[in-house]
């Protein structure tokens, strides 16, 4: 064999050995290479928001497990590769997350997780044994109640019925009352004492309480046990006070008062302990514990608990042929594996969450019967955030929150929502929109006043044409903001038919460069679609000792006008709005153009030493001009893009959680989420990057070749 032929083997073979070297150090170094994502929503790689979760958790030095726990072979394979890419992912990002994978459909995995349940209940058992101490004694103190009503109350009870003497003032009324009808409800009272005895004693007996649960099912209960006695000793109270009644009835009845008074106090002790008890982590993930299909993330226990969070594991990993049939592709599986474990995370690592309370001037309570408001509250319980309702029109005072708050400690956030100004109310003047707008604004002051933060949502209002002040709007006025809902904004288009009103407008903000100065919520939403509903434009003035940000503002010129003339619109159906005879029109005299409007703001105040506190420093106030801006009509709106099914306005939801974690001082968790990555699409180049670019092809390449030219010349000599 020639030299030549030997020269050209030894070549291919080094060079077969060195791409095979090549691509087995691309395989190791897989995990560590970069990956380099030019969609301007980064949908593929990390939120914003989770790689700010993650650091937070990382800043804490705490050490969290992740603990995936299921039945491996039935999981569908391709969610296992997506949620498998984002676990890596926040691997990489946070090194201090230990996982581990349980497969609970293998004899040593069942075993295994076996273990992990006892683990997680040794590391809790001291507080698992008071709440276990706590519900025996309550129901200890219930049997005791029940028995004092079966026995000794309805004795004493037919006691001072048989001492009313014949001749005493309404004598048959008050013998029937004591022998009959009050014996008949102390047996009843008595039956139904014994009742949540039992079962506030099963529960006791339980290796994990369910303390959550018990106290939800006997909260009303216990209540209306209290009432009972306290309404009885105010009879007998009443009764013995009666000086023309037999002495011998006024007595039975003065010894009976202490022994009614002291039972209610200590059934009410008792209840009261139960009610100041913290649950225990491994209580409120118990019921996903139990069907052995589930992820946790295990962190240090703390007094305020949270230091265990779950997700279902079908959530996580979901049949994406279901997913692919909804047109949902791999990517929305990714963002929502990615949201449900920065979610959980997020809540081990910063468990005291804020509390948003929906505050209204509608005549009955909606929250939870109307799904108005479902995507918002999804979404916020998602992030660990509880969702209250505050019907001003039927509660002057705001919701208790004991049961999401015990220790009081979790920030608050108002969500008001204005009414309907120009409604009428046949049935009930009391339930016109005027008369529901002034409760809303009086609770709106009361918010304000009491340094409380607040998100404040505008409708048009019909007072301001009458020359009153909107109510809702008034309270604002001290933070240097001022809304023009007498004149909401209004455009008309060129229709099929003539000029069609259009009150509703698509914003686009351009992040922190839309602002004088940079404001977080900006840089949350910047170039997302939010959709305004009806939007009212804000002046912000400078004011003493306030500060105040334009979050959201677009162009008006000759097209968007402040309209003085909008109630007959507004009347009208949005399907009928096009054949509205005559639509309104700018008048110079009555309306107002200006470059630019503003619809929604910030302000920020420093609050005085009476309301501010440790945690507490500054009052934080969100204005939108725009009412029905977050409601599932308008967030879920949707479009199919290529092939796959993705939210018109991601911006109203984005926007409205950055606005809760602000608001909560939680300025560190405020970010682009995953949800906002829905239709992933390669950035705009700005115009100095597309001149850069051309520059860069039409010179680059020809001076790239003569340099390459003069290099080898001179290498060549």
């Amino acid at each position: 064999m020639s030299a030549r032929r030997l020269l050209s083997l030894a070549v291919r073979a080094g060079a077969v050995l060195l791409t095979a070297g090549v691509a087995v150090l691309l395989v190791a170094l897989a995990d560590r290479l970069p990956t380099f994502d030019v969609t301007a929503t980064g949908a593929h790689r990390l939120s914003e928001r989770t790689r700010l979760v993650l650091d937070r958790a990382s800043r804490e030095g705490e050490r969290l497990e992740l603990v995936i726990a299921a039945d491996l072979a039935r999981l569908d394979r391709r969610a296992r590769e997506r949620t498998g890419d984002v676990l890596d992912a926040i691997a990489r990002a946070a090194p201090g997350l230990r996982t581990t994978t349980i497969d609970t459909g293998s004899p040593s995995g069942l075993d295994e997780y076996r273990a992990l349940l006892e683990r997680l209940r040794e590391r809790e058992s001291a507080l698992l044994d008071e709440h276990q101490r706590v519900l025996s004694e309550l129901s200890a103190r219930l049997t005791g109640v029940g028995d004092f009503a079966e026995r000794t109350l309805q004795t004493r009870l037919r006691a001072i019925g048989e001492a009313v003497a014949d001749d005493a003032p309404d004598a048959a009324s008050f013998q029937n009352f004591f022998r009959e009808e009050q014996p008949v409800g102390a047996r009843l009272l008595a039956r139904d004492l014994r009742g949540y005895a039992e079962t506030v004693e099963r529960e006791s007996n339980a290796e994990i309480p369910q303390l959550v649960a018990i106290r939800a099912s006997l909260d009303d209960a216990l209540n209306n046990v209290d009432a009972q006695l306290l309404s009885l000793a105010g009879i007998l109270s009443r009764f013995a006070a009666i000086e023309t009644m037999t002495p011998a009835a006024r007595d039975a009845a003065s010894g009976l008062i202490p022994l009614v008074r002291g039972e209610r106090d200590a059934l009410a002790i008792a209840s009261e302990r139960l009610r100041a008890l913290r649950p225990a982590d491994i209580a409120r993930v118990s019921r996903a514990l139990e069907r052995a299909e589930t992820v946790l993330v295990i962190g240090p226990v703390r007094e305020a608990g949270a230091g265990l969070a779950a997700v279902d594991a079908n959530e996580l990993f979901p049949s994406t042929a279901a997913l692919d049939a909804v047109g949902s592709g791999g990517a929305d599986l990714r963002r929502r594996a990615e949201e449900l474990l920065a979610t959980a995370i997020g809540v081990v690592s910063d468990p005291i969450r804020p509390i948003v309370i929906v505050t209204h001037a509608e005549p009955q309570a909606f929250l939870f019967r109307v799904p108005l408001m479902r995507a918002l509250t999804e979404r916020l319980n998602l992030r660990g955030i509880d969702v209250a309702e505050w019907a001003t029109v039927l509660d002057e005072d705001p919701p208790v929150l004991t049961d999401l708050d015990p220790a009081g400690v979790r920030p608050i956030v108002y969500l008001t929502l204005a009414p309907d100004s120009s409604a009428a109310s046949q049935s009930n003047p009391d339930l016109s929109g005027p008369r529901r707008a002034q409760t809303l604004g009086e609770a709106t002051r009361r918010i304000l006043e009491s340094g409380d933060n607040a998100v404040v949502s505008l409708n048009p209002s019909v007072l301001p044409g009458y020359g009153e002040a909107d109510p809702t709007a008034r309270p604002l006025r001290a933070l240097g903001i001022d809304a023009m809902t007498g004149r909401p904004l209004l455009s008309t288009t060129l229709g099929q038919s003539g000029p069609v009103v259009e009150t509703d407008r698509v914003v686009i903000p351009e992040g922190a460069s839309d602002t004088a100065t940079d404001h977080p919520v900006s840089s949350a939403i910047g170039g997302l679609r939010t959709m305004l509903i009806w939007p009212i434009a804000l002046d912000l003035t400078e004011t003493p000792g306030v500060r105040t940000w334009s979050l959201m503002s677009f162009a008006g010129g000759d097209r968007w006008w402040a309209e003085s003339s909008w109630l007959r619109v507004w009347q009208t159906p949005r399907e009928q709005r096009r054949f509205i005879a005559q639509p309104p029109t700018f008048d110079e005299a009555r309306d107002e153009r200006r470059d630019r409007w503003t619809v929604a703001a910030a302000a920020e105040r420093e609050l005085p030493p009476e309301l501010s506190d440790e945690d507490r420093r500054t009052q934080r106030v969100i204005v939108v001009g725009s009412n029905g801006w977050h409601i599932d009509p308008v967030t879920q709106q949707a479009a199919e893009v290529d092939g796959r099914v993705v939210p018109l306005y991601p911006g109203n939801l984005e926007f409205l959680e950055a606005a809760v974690w602000w608001l909560s001082h939680r300025d560190g968790l405020i970010a682009r989420s995953e949800r906002a990555r829905a239709a992933p699409t390669v950035r705009a180049m700005s115009d100095g990057e597309v001149l850069t670019w051309r520059l860069g092809l039409l010179l680059g390449l020809p001076l790239g070749i003569l340099a390459l030219g003069l290099a080898w010349r001179v290498i060549r000599g």
